[in-house]
């Protein structure tokens, strides 16, 4: 009996550890996360291709983690002018290139979501992670609000996409609102 209890109180614990809460990234996004979102210097990461030094002093980012994978939320301010002068999708599938050049992968599929703000982009690429350094499925929603461009991703641990890793991901991306 005494092992039941204790039992009971360790699959409790484990219940409520992986609880998301709900964490407001800025004055336009808000979304759920398995621990509070820690706020990552791009100044101090190495190994960033393809960015531009000056735009990467402008643009900020989020981490969090669980046992399943990291999640991660960056900003980056979009030019009014290029705003203008492209539609929607045009940057979506410029941002989706230089995902592809910079993560040496590949387009496994590609679909649309739609937010108050306007529709978004949802991708699911076989990349190269640096961190992990092996190909993973890397899952990666991109989505304009105003003036900011918004990349959430969720990188797994396991090199497979796993029902486990789907399901974060999908909690993950599923979570998000918007204001415009």
């Amino acid at each position: 009996m005494r092992y039941t209890y204790l039992l009971l109180l360790l699959l409790l614990a484990a219940c409520s550890s992986s609880e998301w809460k709900s964490y407001p990234i800025n004055e336009h996004l808000n979304v759920q996360l398995p621990t509070a979102p820690e706020k990552v210097d791009l100044q101090k990461q190495r190994g960033l291709p393809n960015v531009d030094p000056a735009t990467l002093h402008q643009m900020q980012a989020f981490t969090s983690s669980d046992d399943y994978g990291v999640y991660s939320i960056v900003i980056n301010p979009a030019d009014s002018a290029t705003l203008g002068l492209l539609p929607r999708d045009s940057l979506y599938n410029d941002g989706i290139h230089q995902m592809l050049l910079t993560y040496q992968g590949n387009l496994r599929k590609r679909t649309s979501f739609s937010t108050p703000a306007g529709n978004g982009v949802e991708v699911l690429l076989d990349a190269v992670v640096p961190k992990v350094g092996k190909h993973v499925l890397t899952g990666v929603r991109l989505l304009l609000v105003g003036h900011q461009s918004f990349a959430l991703t969720a990188v797994p641990y396991a090199e497979t996409d796993t029902s486990l890793a789907t399901t974060q991901r999908r909690r993950f991306f599923d979570s998000i609102t918007v204001k415009p």
